[in-house]
């Protein structure tokens, strides 16, 4: 059951799904993207500029595709690379491509266990990969960058909001860089290290 909404504030907090309420708890870490974050903080005045704050954290839609469709890299092994870069070519047929950029991940290139199996990852792509070479599609939402939101993690993310009343914060969005899975690791330590610190 995913929570909705925390009730109480520190340091005592309850976490409530639609049918279900779980804790009490002293301290909850929120690995959720920040708008769901903000949503589901509790109500009360001292949390208000953190909610403000989650809110400029803009997401986009993004399609990764697995695949085994080598059309998507260059034929000549000498230019093939880690990660592949394609931008869209504007024309009649390509309309609604105006500064998307697609990347292909070449899976097997480093490793010895995939290197037969010619495995592909391209993300955003300007065509879909052959049909009968797709392993796997998915949709989800991954967080723009802005330089307002970077100010925020900066200003807020970084001191003032981590484990304020005993709420903290990791994700993608709070990473240096690109917002990848390195990021959701990178906040996630920094919020151990953070709470470890407090309990020794």
């Amino acid at each position: 059951m995913p929570v909705s909404r925390i009730s109480g504030s520190g340091p005592i907090y309850n976490l409530h799904s639609d049918d279900t309420t779980f804790g009490p708890f002293s301290q909850v870490i929120l690995a959720t993207p920040a708008p769901i974050s903000a949503s589901i903080l509790p109500r009360t005045r001292g949390f208000l500029p953190i909610r403000k704050a989650l809110k400029t954290f803009r997401y986009v839609p993004v399609l990764v595709v697995t695949h085994t469709d080598p059309s998507f890299i260059p034929t000549a092994p000498s230019l093939q690379r880690d990660l592949h870069f394609q931008r869209c070519i504007q024309s009649p047929q390509a309309k609604s491509c105006k500064g998307m950029v697609e990347s292909t991940h070449i899976l097997h290139y480093r490793s010895p266990y995939l290197r037969s199996s010619q495995a592909f990852q391209t993300t955003n792509p300007l065509r879909l990969p052959r049909k009968e070479t797709i392993l796997s599609q998915t949709w989800f939402e991954r967080y723009l960058p802005s330089l307002e939101s970077v100010r925020m993690t900066r200003e807020i993310f970084s001191e003032l909001a981590q484990g304020r009343e005993g709420i903290w914060f990791v994700g993608s969005w709070l990473g240096e860089g690109i917002p990848l899975l390195e990021g959701c690791v990178e906040s996630a330590e920094g919020v151990v290290e953070r709470m470890m610190s407090h309990v020794v």
